[in-house]
């Protein structure tokens, strides 16, 4: 997947590259770049010494030392004041720089930790959006796999109505679980014996004419039949591909909405029996902005289903149903709930 979202401290994530947000000034340390330093020795801050004073926006490489990664690429974010400074360009800056040193030092994997969002004051919800649409925009992301660190809840923030309007979704879906069991687990009761004034109306019998002339009019309906008969027999991959004509979109909008990487979609393309894993299915159903039914048709075609039991997918099924398609705010639903994120 060439977008890996995770929640850590970033000097323990094993990557070729490191980015170590820093000030202007190299005596001035703090946040995310003291954990780095810390675990990557004092090497790091005399090599940090060595480069002096940096201005906004600026890169430069050094050894990465003790940390788990080859290379650690310093980067220094703008300030934010109130967003009318040009804080987003240098903040979007940031982020193409680093990934082209990426690949300057032929790196396969690259860590970022949330850029200017910490003492810089850049705010959560946007830096996230900006981190991931660069990222995803970079035009080597297939051959980067990369990582997007955050290291608190308040990264991947929901609001209070939102919180409630799920919560009121679950337990809703929960009653009618429970509603269903109790229905179906009575005993079955006879029918009531009809009155004879709600006796059915007789039936006259077409002639034959009458039969030709209804034949003639339900000839469409065979062939909806036929074409409905048809669908029912199509393999995952061959729906897929439909839905992707069907909506107008190209293979790269729908993998890289979807997060996964070219290599992955050409597989699931030219293999007719490739059935890919549930989430990504799932991601690939959000790319397209699938109702749900579409949905959990494409599931079925691969094996899978939505449960009700499976707090994942009670989320997940909310967010069809409500038409939330952005896989940030969708993770940003499953993170708030402790469950395992979609790509």
């Amino acid at each position: 997947m060439p977008l890996q979202i995770i929640r850590n401290n970033i000097a323990d994530v094993k990557a070729d590259m490191i980015v170590c947000p820093c000030n202007k000034d190299p005596m001035s340390i703090g946040g995310a770049q003291k954990a780095i330093y810390d675990a990557a020795g004092t090497e790091l801050f005399r090599a940090r010494i060595e480069i002096g004073q940096m201005h906004t926006t600026e890169v430069q490489v050094t050894p990465a030392f003790h940390l788990k990664a080859r290379y650690v690429l310093h980067c220094c974010g703008p300030v934010y004041t109130d967003g009318n400074h040009g804080e987003e360009q240098q903040l979007r800056t940031c982020y193409k720089n680093a990934l082209a040193e990426a690949k300057r030092y032929y790196c396969r994997s690259i860590a970022f930790p949330l850029l200017s969002s910490g003492t810089y004051g850049y705010p959560k919800d946007k830096a996230i959006d900006i981190a991931r649409e660069e990222i995803l925009s970079y035009a080597d992301i297939d051959e980067l796999k990369v990582i997007l660190v955050l290291f608190d809840r308040e990264s991947y923030h929901i609001s209070l109505e939102r919180k409630q309007d799920v919560d009121s979704y679950i337990s809703d879906r929960a009653v009618n679980d429970m509603m269903e069991e109790e229905y179906y687990a009575r005993p079955s009761q006879s029918m009531p014996q009809m009155k004879n004034d709600f006796a059915l109306p007789s039936v006259s019998h077409p002639s034959s004419h009458e039969k030709k002339a209804s034949y003639k009019r339900e000839k469409p309906k065979a062939n909806m039949l036929e074409r409905i008969l048809v669908r029912k027999k199509e393999t995952f991959q061959t729906m897929l591909l439909r839905k992707i004509d069907e909506k107008g979109m190209t293979d790269t909008e729908v993998y890289k909405r979807a997060n996964i990487d070219r290599k992955l979609f050409s597989k699931i393309r030219s293999n007719p029996d490739y059935h890919p894993k549930k989430e990504t299915i799932l991601a690939l159903s959000f790319s397209m902005e699938l109702s749900k039914d579409e949905a959990e048709d494409l599931l079925r075609r691969a094996g899978y289903a939505l449960s009700p039991s499976s707090h994942r997918d009670l989320i997940v099924s909310y967010c069809f149903d409500r038409e939330i398609y952005d896989l940030i705010e969708v993770n940003s639903l499953l993170y708030e709930y402790s469950q395992p994120m979609l790509p």
